[in-house]
Parts: structure tokens; C-alpha cells; sequence
């Protein structure tokens, strides 16, 4: 099946979280919140209605469209039915499963740090961090968030290394450098020379995809066209990622899609066994 760009599956009709892009270090909100799935989309691609999708007072709406992705990540194969999205930092919110079309809402707390999983069986577990904003009104769109079956994940390049793939006591993580652009429902083309870096130490890596979609071991930050990097054997919950680039001097996670660091250059990533985290990253 050709690939289908984010945009078109999409469109209009996501809604969400305020972009934070170098926003500062949110606090974490009460834990309260709600969850609903059948607030339908409309249109399917771009000028479709937006869901009608609410939240009560002081919540953040986030909607998503969960789909099997695409080596890069910038596209879907098919929308997912039956994945169960579960917003593991806050217990109180019920996890709930997405419908046919692959959609999935929920409400959170506003200027929160938030981890959300994602499972279906045949298909990699995945996690993300994401900081959501401080005004419950706004609604601006949120791409689209991409599932890989096991095998595709699993084939490299964990294996030739001897990593367990899936992991057990250990999490993955995958960082995608991608060119600083306005956000959208596909991620940006992939940014070259990012060199990355994790505190506590991967067990493997950082190992980054070279041109031609192989494992380069020699390189020492990313390359074109992918941007990719990837890590195994991280077993604390949480990752210091440190990143740089030789021209451009700001780093920082990609919209909302991962928590301030400490540092300039830094980013904070959640980190579970068993689990591969997905951290959209840029530089300027």
C-alpha cells in the first residue's frame, strides 16, 4: 500500500495541545482529568470539521489519529483500531482504545508534563513525553502519532547487536532530529550533523542511520535524510539528552514533544522497560 502522508489522513480536523516548543520547565498539574473516544472527526483530510471534542473547564484537549507509521515517520500505512492509549502520569485518567479510524481523545491537566503509552499486540510498545499548554482554550493541531510493528522494529539494529528487541527490563529510544520549521501534521524533514548524547550512558549507542537507511557505525550525529538516532539498555525513568549541532546554536525538543532539560541544549525524556520512546528533536 503507497504511503499516505499525515496531512491527508488528518487535516484540519486535529486538535490539541498549545505548542511549547522552548517552553520553560512546566509543573506538574492535579491529576485529574477526563477521557472520551467517539467524538469523531470530520472530513478525513484537510478542510475536514473539526471533532467536536470537549473538555470541561481548565483541561487541555488532545486528539490524536494513531496509525502504523513508516520507517521515517513522517507517514502512515493505515489508520490503527483497538490501540490502547493510556496516560501512565496521571492514573486517574482512564486509558481508553482507538476506533476504527484510528482516533483517540482525551482530556488533560494544562502546563503539565505528561507520558502517554501506546500498545497493540503485533506492534512495538511506544511511549512519549509531551508538555501540555497553559491555555485550555486554544486548540491548535497535533500530528499524528506513528506505531511500527515489532518485527520492522526489531529487524536492526538491535538484533545485530545482541539487544533484546522487544526489550523486557530495558526501554529503547529513538530521537529524530528534524529541520526547524513550523509544525505540522508530518514531522519536518530530517536535520543532519545532531550529535546526541544521553545521561546515565546508553547501554548501546547512540547509533546513528546512515543514507541509505543502514546503521552507520562510524558516524557521530546524524545524517540526511532521515535524522535518525537510536539507543538501547536505558534503564532509569528518566534520560538527560543532550544535544548539539555545529552551526546552529539552539537545540531543543520539537513542539511539545518532550520536557525542557536542565541546560540549554537539553531535553528530559521518560524512559519505561519494555517500552521505545519517541523524541522529536531540532536545532536553529
Amino acid at each position: 500500500m503507497d504511503t499516505i502522508r499525515l496531512s491527508s489522513l488528518v487535516g484540519a480536523s486535529l486538535a490539541i495541545l498549545s505548542a511549547c516548543g522552548d517552553s520553560a520547565t512546566a509543573s506538574d498539574a492535579a491529576a485529574s482529568g477526563s477521557s472520551g473516544s467517539g467524538g469523531q472527526a470530520g472530513g478525513g483530510g484537510a478542510g475536514g470539521e473539526v471533532s467536536s471534542f470537549a473538555c470541561s473547564q481548565g483541561e487541555v484537549p488532545l486528539t490524536q489519529t494513531i496509525g502504523e507509521g513508516t520507517t521515517s515517520f513522517d507517514g502512515f500505512l493505515s489508520p490503527l483500531e483497538g490501540v490502547r492509549a493510556c496516560v501512565v502520569s496521571h492514573p486517574s485518567i482512564p486509558c481508553t482504545e482507538t476506533e476504527p479510524d484510528g482516533l483517540w481523545e482525551v482530556c488533560l491537566p494544562p502546563s503539565s508534563e505528561v507520558v502517554i503509552t501506546y500498545e497493540k499486540e503485533g506492534f512495538m510498545p511506544t511511549l512519549v513525553g509531551i508538555v501540555t499548554g497553559n491555555e485550555p482554550s486554544a486548540v491548535p493541531r497535533a500530528r499524528v502519532q506513528p506505531l511500527r510493528p515489532t518485527t520492522a522494529v526489531c529487524d536492526s539494529p538491535w538484533t545485530k547487536f545482541g539487544i533484546a528487541c522487544p526489550p523486557t527490563d530495558e526501554s529503547l529510544v529513538f530521537v529524530k532530529a528534524v529541520r526547524a520549521e513550523q509544525d505540522s501534521d508530518a514531522l519536518p524533514q530530517g536535520l543532519a550533523e545532531v550529535s546526541v548524547e544521553f545521561e546515565p550512558a546508553a547501554g548501546l549507542g547512540p547509533l546513528y542511520e546512515g543514507a541509505l537507511g543502514e546503521i552507520d557505525e562510524t558516524a557521530t550525529a546524524t545524517m540526511a535524510p532521515s535524522g535518525n538516532a537510536f539507543a538501547a539498555g536505558l534503564v532509569t525513568p528518566e534520560q538527560i539528552v543532550t544535544l548539539s549541532h555545529p552551526t546552529l546554536a539552539t537545540c531543543r525538543g520539537f513542539s511539545f514533544d518532550s520536557w525542557p532539560g536542565p541546560t540549554a541544549g537539553t531535553v528530559r525524556i521518560p524512559t519505561r522497560a519494555g517500552f521505545r520512546t519517541l523524541v522529536p528533536v531540532t536545532c536553529e
